[in-house]
C-alpha cells in the first residue's frame, strides 16, 4: 500500500470514531449526552399532575361547550316548531319578518 493510501485510511478511521468516542464516555458515566432533546407530548400529560390536571379542565371545558350546544339547538328547533305552527294564523307579511329574523338569528350564532 501507498503512504499516501495508509494515511487516508488512518485519518479516515479517525474521523469516523470520533463521533462515537463522546458516546462511549457517556456510556461510562451511566448517561447519554446528546445535542437532541426529544419531548412526548402525550407522555408528559398523562404521566405528570399537571398534564392531568389539564386535561381534566379540558375535558370539563368540552362537556360544557357540547351542552350549551345542545340548550341553544333545543331552543332554536322549538323556536322553529312554533313558528311552523304561527304560519297558518299570521298575515304572510308578518310571517316572513318573523321567519327572517329567525333566520338572522341562526345565521349569527353559526358564525
Amino acid at each position: 500500500m501507498g503512504v499516501l493510501r495508509v494515511l487516508f485510511l488512518v485519518l479516515g478511521v479517525a474521523i469516523a470514531g470520533h463521533g462515537l468516542v463522546p458516546a462511549a464516555m457517556a456510556q461510562s458515566f451511566g448517561r447519554v449526552v446528546s445535542p437532541m432533546l426529544t419531548i412526548d407530548r402525550e407522555r408528559l400529560f398523562s404521566d405528570t399532575l399537571y398534564g392531568q390536571r389539564i386535561t381534566r379542565e379540558l375535558e370539563a371545558a368540552r362537556a360544557d361547550m357540547a351542552a350549551e350546544t345542545s340548550r341553544i339547538e333545543a331552543d332554536l328547533e322549538a323556536e322553529e316548531r312554533s313558528l311552523t305552527e304561527q304560519r297558518a294564523t299570521l298575515d304572510p307579511k308578518a310571517f316572513r319578518a318573523l321567519a327572517d329574523a329567525f333566520d338572522e338569528k341562526v345565521q349569527s350564532l353559526r358564525a
